[in-house]
């Protein structure tokens, strides 16, 4: 079972090179890269990719961008990764984006010599333009070299390199006028930039607005395409917290111009991926080890895996946790099913090692549940569940099967959120107490803590001591 220490931690990333497309991504990527090769207005576009954080956006993005490098070379445009966030300052934004897209022009200017005088122009326009701008009244320093690349950065008080572009000017241009012309040599040009900028709702208030303001004013420039990826709900409480404004997604159907959902991942391609995934951490023994680890994907899996993120992060928890359980000779099923609960409530995994402590006590002699003990615990598993978290009957046969002592009732008397549809056994069953220790699961009294410190108790206790503790002579 070498698969189980060759898995690496892979943390919470989008697909990259070589990633298989688990949730069938791939068409709406190769659409929507069509569209804006073809499809696309010349005059600029403002495209948003809405989903919830986890839902896959930037795994999305990451096959657009797949499918754009597989275009026609003619076609191919020049794409850009923009990220606001690694700008510590919020003036420098235009700035930095401005350099990006005039290093891009002159690569350009330099593959062709019929061309680069029209690249070289709408550079020099490009560094007027970005003069006149004075984001913030901090002065943009424009400096080009010799191949007409233009670097731009904001300059303190003192420099005064920027004398000689404003001298150019017989006479000062109007920032409208520069705007009206460098659109004019855009458009001339039929060179189509991408600029990717994932992530907006993660920015400062601040950035965020700047990013909005940059995309739909200060560069809403020909042949410029901005893919904006977010989680609408929370970029529009940014807006309407920052700015005031009333609704922050009326006011984003002002800056974006088409709206692209993250389609829903369907829950069996989650847990087929997660079960594959599993597959390579710790390889199938067995037809009944098979069948254990399925029952736990079924019915907790329905429960946490509803999105890409979730399964990555349950997965990355067992591979930190499973080397040194499988050294220890550790029940694997055991392992996911504790590692997915505690991804979904971790209120209810605490429960869990609760009870399991509790009832090592018991099953070892060293502890007694006393009468209302058992009534109170069960009361603590209904607080620490999600609501309606139990109220399927065959996930509470499931969830008993997990942990000793723990019995569903078929009743239905739960009007009054009793929660008499489990109990806790008042009898130790002798014989399950001995399969569980002899196949190291989750309840056993001597194993359980290695599922949660990944150690075995300090030392076993002897009979002695578990008379004393008893209170038996």
């Amino acid at each position: 079972m070498t698969g189980a220490f060759n898995e690496q931690i892979r943390g919470d990333r989008a697909l990259g090179p070589g990633d298989k497309d688990r949730l069938g991504f791939r068409s709406l990527a190769r659409r929507i890269a069509i569209s804006l090769v073809d499809q696309a207005s010349a005059e600029g576009l403002v495209i948003g990719i809405e989903g919830a954080w986890g839902s896959g956006k930037s795994s999305l993005l990451h096959l657009i961008m797949e499918e754009l490098a597989k275009m026609p070379k003619e076609k191919v445009p020049a794409v850009m990764d923009f990220r606001p966030w690694l700008i510590s300052d919020r003036n420098a934004l235009i700035t930095n984006l401005f350099d990006e897209i005039a290093t891009r022009l002159s690569q350009e200017s330099s593959k062709s010599e019929e061309n680069s005088l029209k690249y070289n122009h709408t550079i020099d326009l490009f560094k007027k333009y970005a003069y006149h701008l004075r984001p913030m009244g901090d002065i943009i320093e424009a400096i080009g070299d010799n191949t007409g690349s233009l670097t731009l950065k904001l300059a303190g008080r003192g420099i005064s390199g920027l004398s000689g572009i404003h001298q150019k000017s017989e006479t000062p241009i109007p920032l409208s006028n520069l705007k009206k012309n460098l659109t004019k040599s855009l458009r001339g040009l039929g060179y189509r930039f991408v600029i990717t900028i994932d992530d907006v709702d993660r920015l400062d208030p601040e950035e965020a607005i700047e990013v909005m303001r940059l995309v739909r004013s200060v560069l809403d420039l020909p042949n410029i395409v901005y893919l904006l990826c977010y989680d609408i709900d929370n970029l529009s409480d940014v807006i309407e917290k920052s700015i005031g404004f009333k609704n922050g997604k009326v006011y984003l159907e002002k800056i974006i111009q088409v709206n692209v959902k993250v389609p829903r991942p369907n829950q069996n391609d989650l847990r087929l991926w997660f079960m594959d995934e599993l597959e390579g951490i710790a390889p199938i023994r067995d037809e009944v080890w098979s069948q254990r680890l399925a029952n736990v994907i079924n019915f907790d899996g329905m429960k946490s895996l509803n999105t890409p993120r979730s399964v990555n992060r349950v997965l990355d928890a067992i591979r930190l946790t499973w080397p040194p359980l499988y050294a220890a000779g550790a029940d694997f099923s055991d392992l996911v099913w504790l590692k997915l609960i505690e991804d979904n409530s971790p209120k209810l995994y605490r429960w869990v090692e609760e009870y399991c402590s509790a009832y090592a006590e018991v099953a070892n002699g060293t502890g007694h549940i006393m009468d209302g003990e058992s009534s109170v615990m069960i009361r603590n598993l209904r607080k620490s569940a999600p609501e309606d978290y139990f109220n399927d009957m065959g996930y509470r046969n499931h969830f008993a099967g997990m942990l000793i002592g723990l019995e569903p009732i078929s009743t239905k008397s739960n009007e009054n959120n009793d929660w008499s549809n489990l109990r806790i056994s008042p009898e130790i069953d002798s014989y399950e107490i001995a399969e569980a220790k002899k196949y190291k699961r989750l309840c056993s009294p001597d194993h359980f803590r290695l599922y949660f410190a990944m150690t075995h108790r300090s030392r076993k206790i002897t009979e002695a001591e578990s008379l004393f503790f008893s209170g038996d002579s």
